[in-house]
């Protein structure tokens, strides 16, 4: 007989006829595998789970008594442990296994393969053994790997064992239903035999023995765009075929949960495909805080960028609609005069009308969001579809100022929602964030009429009154003129005269300053622009006062404006600077610019005030109430003229009291 033919006899001989299940006892296998490796030792042990020796299942070694025979404990506990073959020519070369190596024996050759239970766990091992070192060939290795599947096979018929049976699967289905993870099984027909809890809940349906075929009809899963996934496209059926599948997310069930699914192939020892298994993660939670979290940064964006109220409104509504699938929504805004809330935006999804446009006007606990307005808490109904109404689900969110809600975010949609806390916390944050945009636009609309206010008012007192103050400097002077020299009392008279032409000036000149004012806020005032000598215009402001600085200084600008700003620098530096206390004034160049600087040593500024006497009609509080004459509009003119001319003006406080006043300029290129 050949080695070939010897070797389809010999297990032909273990498995019996049509491949049945083995019927000899593992003794006698473990001889027949010997005698046809012409290997002297062939033996089968077992691993106990609670540990210590291990159990011999059978042995065949004829030169040894079975008093003296010793296991190499070593060698097969490492084949048990890690589940695989291992195979040792000669140990003397394995530093690892020499101390492993039978007893009274070294070198020797070794060859061990794990004997498994029915769910591919290694329970056991059979080993070939021989006291001279061998070189095992791959005819060799195969029977042995055969002799340990057939001791596995014969392994409850043999020891007593008994496998797992419907206990054992009862208390898998147990196992699996306690996760929340879901999982299915089929076997290699593509039938489903395993289905756990947290699927069934997923997809809202049993499973039954069904094959792919009947998977779509009978689960509702889509991708991501919501089109329906057929039966042999789901993650399970195209593991079956054996591919693996990672990463593949769905939407599932009627409440269209999503998911990641993995699946991979199910493959026994001998390549046979026997089925596929699948893990479905609901990752509902975790795409939905993604989705919250982006939909606020949008919303945050669009309010930066947004210029009115229905721009808003409408890039808010949109945003949130699209985000967690509404059909329709509104931006309703309170009106406390009449009681009412008034639609101020409504947007509605692409390639959907909405049933009917929302009325122009609510009161308080019409619809939800009428009943969101009057009890200022958020509303979530379901919706009328069964009596002929437009929407299953409604939601009405409050937008709160402070604890005024003035307005409400409502949306619809036409399928049944269930939106949870965390979607209605973070819409109720969108509602703040708008309700904080419309605080700022009511804000800065009233900003806008109080300066409209105010620019109506500074127009209406400088032209209202300047006509009758002309008039009274008209007399004044005529008086003054026409005054006697010889009249009794001249000199009281005159006195007095004077007194009233100075207020009348002083009053003139706060006229002229507030109609510049209205001029510059309306964009009336006009620079003209011509090449002027700063330097003179310095000159002519100090008056007596010493100037240092270059003979000229040419800069580009309007001639009036600057000298107003010049005298004013100069004025103030006088008027606050009590008992003729000294001013010093320079002129020079620095870079591309001009520059002037006034400094006195008077009652000066305080730090905390540097920037806010430079308001319209601000004063330092030191010289608010001690006399010193002033509107607190001198500064305020200073800097836009300067500002005009593309320059800058600031105060500093001076070492040992007074104030410094710089003043530059762009010069003449």
């Amino acid at each position: 007989m050949t080695r070939r033919n010897s070797h389809v006899a010999l297990f032909g001989a273990l498995t019996g006829p049509d491949g049945a299940d083995a019927a000899l006892p593992i003794d006698r296998l473990l001889r027949i595998a010997a005698t046809a490796t012409r290997a002297p030792i062939a033996l089968a042990v077992l691993h106990e789970p609670a540990g210590g020796p291990l159990t011999l299942l059978g042995r065949h070694d004829p030169a040894a008594p079975a008093a003296d025979a010793a296991l190499p404990q070593g060698l097969l506990t490492a084949v048990i442990a890690a589940g695989l073959p291992i195979i040792v020519n000669d140990t003397a070369f394995h530093r690892r296994y020499r101390t492993a190596a039978l007893p009274r024996a070294a070198p020797a050759a070794f060859a061990g393969f794990p004997i498994r239970d029915r769910y591919e766990h290694a329970i056991g091992a059979i080993a070939l053994a021989d006291r001279q070192a061998r070189a095992w060939t791959t005819r060799e290795l195969d029977i042995a790997d055969q002799t340990a599947q057939l001791v596995s096979a014969a392994l409850p018929r043999c020891t007593g064992r008994r496998r797992p049976g419907p206990g054992g699967e009862a208390f898998l289905m147990a196992l699996l239903d306690t996760l929340d993870t879901g999982v299915a099984a089929c076997d290699a027909d593509g039938r489903l035999r395993l289905f756990n809890r947290a699927l069934r809940n997923m997809l809202g349906a049993e499973h039954g023995e069904t094959g792919p075929a009947d998977w779509a009809a009978r689960f509702v899963v889509n991708d991501l765009s919501g089109n329906p996934v057929p039966g042999a496209a789901m993650p399970l059926a195209r593991a079956l075929h054996g591919e693996p599948v990672r990463g593949v997310e769905q939407l599932v069930g009627p409440r269209q949960r999503h998911v990641l699914v993995n699946g991979l192939p199910i493959v026994g020892p001998d390549g046979a495909r026997l089925g596929a298994v699948a893990a479905v993660h609901d990752i509902s939670l975790r795409r939905q805080a993604e989705r919250l979290a982006e939909c606020e940064l949008q919303v945050c964006y669009a309010l930066a960028d947004a210029e009115d109220t229905a721009t808003a409104g409408a890039a808010v509504l949109r945003i949130v609609g699209t985000a967690f699938g509404w059909t329709c929504g509104q931006l309703w805004l309170a009106d406390d005069t009449d009681d009412i809330l008034r639609c101020s935006a409504t947007w509605h999804a692409e390639q959907h009308d909405c049933p009917e446009p929302p009325p122009a006007i609510l009161g308080r606990g019409d619809g939800p969001a009428g009943r969101a307005w009057k009890t200022n808490t958020a509303v979530l109904e379901p919706g009328d579809t069964d009596r002929g109404g437009s929407h299953r689900t409604a939601l009405a969110l409050p937008i709160r100022d402070a604890d005024t809600t003035v307005g409400v975010l409502a949306f619809t949609a036409d399928t049944v929602q269930e939106p949870g806390d965390p979607v209605v916390a973070l819409l109720s944050g969108v509602a703040a964030h708008l309700g904080q945009f419309l605080h700022r636009c009511r804000a800065a609309a009233l900003r806008l009429d109080l300066a409209a206010a105010r620019d109506e008012y500074l127009g209406l007192i400088g032209h209202e009154l300047r006509s009758p103050l002309t008039v009274i400097s008209t007399y004044i002077e005529l008086l003054a003129a026409d005054l006697p020299a010889d009249h009794p009392g001249h000199d009281d008279l005159r006195s007095m005269l004077d007194a009233v032409e100075r207020s009348a000036g002083t009053l003139r000149r706060i006229i002229d300053q507030l109609i510049d004012l209205a001029a510059l806020d309306t964009g009336q005032a006009v620079v003209h622009r011509v090449p002027v000598d700063l330097m003179a215009l310095v000159r002519d402001a100090a008056g007596g006062i010493g100037v240092d600085g270059p003979a000229a200084l040419v800069v580009p600008g309007d001639r009036d404006r600057l000298g107003q700003v010049v005298a004013h620098l100069v004025a103030n530096a006088v008027l606050y600077s009590p008992d003729g206390g000294p001013v010093e004034i320079a002129v020079g160049r620095d870079g591309s610019h001009a520059v002037v600087t006034v400094a006195d040593r008077g009652v000066g500024v305080d730090p905390d005030e540097l920037e806010t006497v430079f308001g319209r009609f601000q004063r330092g509080r030191n010289v608010r109430h001690q006399g010193y004459p002033g509107a607190g509009l001198g500064l305020s003119l200073s800097r836009t003229f300067t500002e005009q001319h593309g320059g800058s003006l600031r105060l500093d406080a001076r070492d040992g009291g007074g104030t410094v006043a710089t003043l530059r300029l762009p010069v003449e290129t």
